[in-house]
């Protein structure tokens, strides 16, 4: 099922990517459940974040974490260092948008980013390419929830 919300996920994004850092191993598609929506947020909090100027502030913020992270870490996965460009995509395309807005033209069209172009394709690890592959450190034990 993990795999299946994945490329649903993906499927349903602007650019096609999205942020996990670790790409479930490959297996057939699944039907999957209906899906429940809920709100997280309260619709001030909602009000206050969706603003533009916050949103480009708040990625922003995100990409400079991540880069500390990456820098503190030493070694970097793969995964980190995609998450890293499509977070700086996103950026760009929010600051786009926001400068299309500012001078009363149309918004920008997100195709004009090929995000597969920059990270390879997001379907599977590039280390490993077959979806064989576990992780060790990922997996969970049965019952350590």
């Amino acid at each position: 099922m993990e795999y299946t919300a994945y490329l649903d996920a993906i499927d349903n994004s602007r650019f096609k990517a999205i942020l996990n850092e670790k790409i479930p191993p490959i297996s057939e598609r699944v039907t999957m459940p209906p899906s429940l929506r809920r709100p997280l947020i309260t619709d001030e909090i909602r009000e206050d974040r969706s603003h533009p100027d916050i949103r480009i502030a708040r990625r922003a913020e995100t990409i400079s974490r991540l880069a500390a992270v990456a820098r503190e870490r030493g070694e970097v996965s793969e995964g980190l260092r995609r998450v890293l460009v499509i977070q700086a995509v996103r950026l760009a395309y929010i600051s786009a948008v926001r400068l299309a807005h500012v001078e009363g033209r149309p918004s920008p069209n997100p195709a004009a980013i090929q995000v597969e172009n920059l990270v390879g394709s997001v379907l599977y690890e590039h280390s490993d390419p077959t979806g064989q592959q576990e992780d060790l450190n990922d997996a969970s034990v049965e019952g350590d929830d």
